[in-house]
């Protein structure tokens, strides 16, 4: 278990920081910067600094709130303490993040002005780019494209050292 914890959980920890450069919104710093301003380098600093703050504190505070949890109400209750803060998340992300890549974007586009005009010849770059590929082409491209990941070095030397620092922590 602990070991789906850290593959499922490690991705937002090694890429979580760069991703603040693609985000538009982030309500917590709504108040900081007005919208022109909104992630200029400067600002996007103070980003990178709540998503740190954040992956510091969930680690800290998790274990303790889920202890007095347990005690409280017995060993299911933090789960369903994450599943129902995990659950408010998502909600949050759907309704308040929006679409940011351009060929979704297009994509959805080109499927509205089909439907307002009627004509079924309009199509996207992407559906021009990918009408001549076969299922296994997609799934080649799809299902190989995570594993050249496991080739670079820079990410096997950093996710190394963050399997070697979470796994060998002390439990208590």
């Amino acid at each position: 278990m602990r070991f789906l914890a850290g593959w499922f959980g490690g991705p937002a920890l090694a890429i979580g920081g760069a991703t603040m450069g693609d985000v538009r919104l982030l309500l917590l710093l709504r108040f900081l910067v007005t919208d022109d301003q909104l992630f200029r380098p400067k600002h996007l600093a103070y980003a990178i600094g709540v998503w740190g703050c954040g992956a510091i504190c969930g680690p800290i505070f998790g274990p303790l709130l889920g202890g007095f949890t347990f005690q409280a109400k017995g060993w299911t209750w933090p789960i369903w303490v994450l599943t129902w803060l995990s659950g408010g998340c998502l909600v949050f992300l759907f309704a308040f993040f929006p679409e940011t890549s351009s060929r979704t974007i297009l994509y959805r586009r080109v499927m509205r002005l089909r439907k307002l005009t009627g004509n079924q010849e309009l199509k996207s770059q992407a559906m021009i780019d990918t009408a001549h590929l076969s299922a296994g082409d997609l799934a080649q491209e799809y299902l190989w494209r995570p594993m050249v990941l496991f080739f670079e070095p820079i990410l096997l030397v950093y996710n190394t050292y963050l399997a070697l620092i979470y796994g060998t922590s002390p439990v208590s």
